[in-house]
């Protein structure tokens, strides 16, 4: 299974994901609407948070629906990864490893990544942040229409860059939509090193042999595409702040046979990679590296999908002045967007802008 399919699943997940959010944003916004067309007295507050509790239900509800239906394609991710695994050991290795130690792993990670995405499909939506809207919404209502006006434009900005936020158990909160991507790609990370210790261990590999890619974070350029003992890798990992293939590292770590299994990847090619990811580049007055505009690349997409929450949170509230805004900032983030990848020679990922909530909204 390719990256593109794997990315194109998980924009699966998460247009699933978007949808829930989607709502969430459209009833914060149209309740806010529904508390400024009116000056709430007591009663009317409370049946203003009895409407916000029934909606924070309806959510957890609908975070359950889309997590269910994403684990049954989690599974059908691994086990294609596994096949994949599989034909890589018998062209590397010869006929040996049997189907039944790759599935095993297999189903070890699924068990993990299953029960993560479970987990949110469980976990507290973090409410705090509607209940604040309705509470200030209430409060503003009752100071006056202009006062409304303002404070809720400022607090609508607020809670349209938190977005639908889920809390753990150990109090950490993370936006819906990353927590799902973090889930699976972490388990599909894990279950391509697990496949790979299985094989490595099955043929007696002593060694392993990094992957490599151009466009490399600084922590790991100085380790890609080089050749370890097992035990040289494992004191690696220990003393590494951001250990191989952990917290967004796309690098794997192949059995090899030492003196036996030639480097993937010629002296020329890993100098070349470096080159292409250290290379200082000036865009209006600042310097980084090709690697370092790539991280500004990803911001630039964030913020944008932060705008496309803005407009769908400020169109159900009514709020026609917040929504050309958005648009407004929008425009001025493409236009850079386009500006720093062509001057920087890095590619446009341009569908994690848009694809998970449809095109942009311009």
């Amino acid at each position: 299974m390719t990256d593109k399919q794997i990315d194109a699943l998980i924009e699966i997940f998460q247009q699933r994901i978007q949808k829930v959010v989607d709502e969430y944003l459209t009833r914060m916004g149209q309740q806010i609407r529904e508390i400024g067309e009116i000056i709430p007295s007591a009663q009317t507050r409370l049946v203003q948070l009895k409407k916000l509790g029934a909606n924070i239900e309806y959510i957890q509800r609908e975070i359950a629906y889309a997590a269910d239906a994403s684990i049954e394609d989690v599974a059908r991710i691994f086990e294609a990864i596994a096949e994949d695994n599989a034909r890589f050991a018998e062209a590397y290795f010869g006929p040996g490893v049997s189907t039944e130690t790759l599935m095993q792993s297999v189903r070890a990670q699924f068990d993990v990544t299953a029960g993560e995405m479970a987990n949110i499909s469980r976990t507290t939506v973090e409410s705090e942040a509607y209940r604040d809207v309705v509470d200030r919404g209430i409060q503003a209502a009752q100071a006056g229409v202009e006062g409304y006006k303002s404070a809720m434009r400022r607090a609508l900005r607020e809670a349209s860059v938190d977005g639908l936020r889920v809390k753990y158990a150990s109090g950490r909160t993370m936006r819906l939509d990353s927590a799902v991507r973090m889930n699976v790609l972490d388990g599909i990370r894990a279950l391509n090193q697990a496949n790979m210790d299985a094989i490595g261990n099955v043929f007696g590999a002593d060694g392993v042999e990094l992957s490599a890619h151009p466009m490399c974070a600084d922590d790991h350029l100085p380790y890609q595409g080089r050749q370890f003992t097992n035990a040289e890798f494992a004191e690696l990992q220990d003393t590494l702040p951001r250990p191989i293939g952990m917290w967004n590292c796309r690098h794997i770590a192949y059995p090899i046979l030492l003196g036996v299994s030639r480097p993937a990847y010629s002296a020329q090619q890993l100098e070349e990679f470096k080159s292409n990811s250290t290379q200082k580049i000036e865009i209006d007055g600042v310097k980084k590296s090709r690697y370092g505009w790539t991280q500004v690349q990803r911001s630039v997409e964030t913020a944008v999908r932060y705008q496309q929450d803005t407009i769908t949170l400020a169109r159900a509230a009514g709020d026609d002045a917040l929504v050309r805004d958005a648009k407004r900032k929008i425009r001025e983030l493409d236009s850079y967007y386009d500006r720093i990848s062509e001057a920087a020679g890095t590619p446009k990922r341009r569908e994690r802008m848009g694809t998970y909530y449809g095109k942009p909204k311009r």
